[in-house]
């Protein structure tokens, strides 16, 4: 295996009564088993010349996700938080750094193309929480 992408966070960071969740402190952890998995040398697992590149949970529009949810049948309550994800995130990008591993900073990179406002993030995201063609390919924009 050459490359390993980690790019877990947007269901682990659903709200807490949600069964997708994952305690914040958890899902550190689960990032941490996954690297060492790879670069432990005791690891069965361990692959020298593997890279890994660790991908943050995009943002969530709550606007988006609220209006999404009131028209299923039934209807249902939010289910994400912008705040939350954030944090999940800024876990994501650090325990990368951490590692000394490539982080793909989708959160700040989606956050920044939507100028920091919530309302125009339903460019880059189908539901409040699912990327678009457009939310997909912003790493793709200089």
């Amino acid at each position: 295996m050459r490359l390993l992408i980690i790019w877990f966070g947007a269901n682990d960071a659903a709200v807490p009564a949600s069964v997708q969740h994952v305690p914040l402190p958890q899902y550190i952890a689960n990032m941490k088993q996954l690297i060492q998995m790879i670069k432990n040398p005791e690891s069965p697992y361990y692959a020298p010349h593997t890279q890994i590149i660790i991908i943050t949970p995009p943002p969530v529009n709550e606007i988006q996700r609220t209006v999404f949810l009131a028209g299923q049948k039934p209807p249902l309550e939010l289910d994400r938080g912008f705040e939350l994800t954030k944090s999940y995130a800024a876990a994501a990008k650090k325990t990368g750094e951490e590692a000394g591993l490539g982080v793909a900073d989708v959160w700040t990179k989606i956050w920044d193309r939507a100028g920091h406002k919530e309302s125009a993030l339903d460019k880059y995201l189908s539901d409040g929480l699912h990327l678009t063609k457009d939310g997909y390919e912003v790493g793709n924009l200089s």
